[in-house]
């Protein structure tokens, strides 16, 4: 079976027309999000959180870990080695694809251009908006990456009552 390369195809600009309304008092679950993530995280507590921290943006962040199947060196610039690591192991903070705009954010984006979640971060720092990050730890999948799309059916029938989902 083949992967697309890459299955978010829709940019932050497509908040013009797809803002959506949360009612914080809910503590509802929702069972995946529309750009091909399965997910249980609680909507409405991100929005609660975006809310109390007074960010411009919030971004939902899940750790992963990345292992390099290779011997890494790093060498100066007359190509002498430095270091190595053998197959090492990295950390990250990564974005789930998951987040919230103030209206004031979304506003000031051009309709009908393409534009990124890597857009909205570099120039949201480079125009010193609050962006904060809502650490996660719950179930997340991205279905557009080979290894989690196998995780999701393989592990279905044990992910099905933490997503919310019915028979």
């Amino acid at each position: 079976m083949g992967y697309p390369d890459r299955l978010f195809v829709r940019g932050v600009s497509t908040w013009h027309n797809r803002a959506a309304h949360f009612n914080s008092q809910s503590s509802r679950k929702l069972p995946g999000h529309e750009r091909g993530i399965f997910s249980d995280i609680n909507y409405a507590a991100l929005y609660e959180h975006h809310m109390s921290q007074e960010n411009d943006i919030t971004v939902s962040v899940y750790k992963r870990t990345s292992k390099i199947d290779f011997g890494v060196l790093k060498f100066d610039s007359n190509n002498v080695a430095t270091e190595f690591m053998e197959k090492p192991v990295f950390h990250f903070d990564v974005s789930m694809g998951i987040y919230c705009l103030n209206r004031s954010v979304i506003d000031q984006l051009d309709k009908g251009k393409p534009y990124g979640f890597d857009n909205l971060m570099v120039d949201g720092i480079k125009n010193r908006q609050k962006i904060g990050v809502k650490p996660f730890g719950g179930v997340w999948l991205d279905l557009g990456r080979p290894e989690d799309f196998d995780r999701a059916n393989e592990q279905y029938e044990q992910l099905k009552p933490s997503l919310g989902l019915l028979e």
